[in-house]
């Protein structure tokens, strides 16, 4: 059994996880869990809502939102809609918001009312960015060691072609 919610993100336990709004929810309570693919390969995004879903054990009204995963980037969005129950879980105050891979986490949130109706979070990588070697060397040396601390001088020797 997977507890309804685990602060802090990473829970090495469950791995890889997209965490939009971990709490105790309740779909049979008048809302519904759907999910569609849109556009064609290699730029398909793959989406899944939560509509109009209560907290357990049941309450005024459910909170609306969705995951959209895009193919080609590989990013995650997390668009809200509703984020009021109408009780005292509104805007994720006892929910944890984030992703994690099992050992690390990006966490959004954990048990803070800061979700909103139009909140877009947006998950992604960032561009490697791949160094590029320069021949041009300090003309002196910059650093000086400082008495008692460890200090380790590797001379670097460029040749040019």
């Amino acid at each position: 059994m997977v507890p309804c919610n685990t602060c802090p993100l990473p829970d090495p336990a469950l791995g890889r996880m997209i965490a939009p709004f971990w709490d105790d929810l309740y779909p049979p309570g008048g809302g519904g869990i759907y999910y569609s693919r849109t556009g064609s390969a290699p730029n398909r995004v793959f989406t899944v809502e939560w509509r109009n879903i209560e907290h357990f054990p049941g309450t005024a009204s459910g909170v609306t939102f969705e995951v959209q995963l895009e193919e080609t980037t590989n990013e995650i969005y997390v668009l809200y809609q509703d984020t009021s129950f109408g009780s005292g879980e509104d805007d994720g105050a006892s929910a944890s918001v984030g992703i994690q891979n099992g050992s690390i986490a990006f966490q959004y949130s954990c048990n803070e009312a800061v979700l909103y109706p139009a909140l877009n979070i947006h998950w992604f990588r960032p561009s490697q960015v791949t160094p590029t070697p320069t021949r041009t060397p300090s003309p002196t040396p910059t650093a000086t060691p400082t008495p008692g601390n460890p200090y380790l001088y590797l001379p670097l020797i460029l040749r040019g072609p």
